[in-house]
């Protein structure tokens, strides 16, 4: 393609034409990771029920955003254990209030009611990994985005923990627009 030198103080009048986007290519970079955000969050311990407004997040970690609209790609990672017989549910949520319940709030978009399940009273300790991709966000860029993590049993005499806890946040571009002007 030539590229057109036009000497403008010579005369030009009038507006200049519309300028759309619809049929320009090249400019997306959909699917491309934009940020990748890690934590080590610290060990986590509890007795309490997945439904207790008492159940703090085992593990959070907070995004800034570089671009606008981002999906997320959130994995956690940890040494997940449990003494006593039953179920450990798992759940991961992108908001938190202390005092209420993600779960029975239905404050989560992902659930786990078999997080971690024995059948004897005894102690298990697995490697478990969570991922989960979320296309809900319409964040402009540079808000913040916090995800959460809890682990709570089911039934009583029970410990949940989660060990080397690790989570990972990618964010990913959906759509992002270059304009270059000099």
């Amino acid at each position: 393609m030539a590229i057109i030198k036009v000497n403008a103080s010579q005369g030009l009048s009038g507006a200049l034409p519309a300028i759309s986007g619809a049929n320009l290519t090249g400019l997306t970079d959909n699917g491309k990771i934009l940020k990748v955000t890690q934590a080590n969050p610290s060990n986590y311990s509890t007795t309490l029920n997945y439904n207790s407004t008492s159940l703090t997040p085992c593990a959070s970690i907070a995004v800034t955003t570089v671009g606008l609209n981002s999906h997320f790609l959130i994995t956690w990672s940890a040494v997940h254990g449990r003494t006593g017989n039953g179920r450990s549910q798992f759940l991961m949520a992108k908001s938190y209030s202390a005092g209420s319940s993600n779960y029975a709030d239905g404050n989560y978009f992902f659930y786990d009611h078999y997080g971690l399940y024995i059948q004897t009273a005894t102690n298990i300790k697995n490697t478990t990994s969570y991922s989960y991709y979320d296309s809900s966000s319409t964040l402009a860029i540079g808000a913040t985005q916090t995800f959460y993590v809890f682990l709570g049993g089911i039934g009583s005499s029970f410990t949940d923990e989660a060990n080397n806890q690790r989570m990972q946040v990618m964010e990913i571009a959906q759509w992002l627009f270059k304009l270059f002007l000099k």
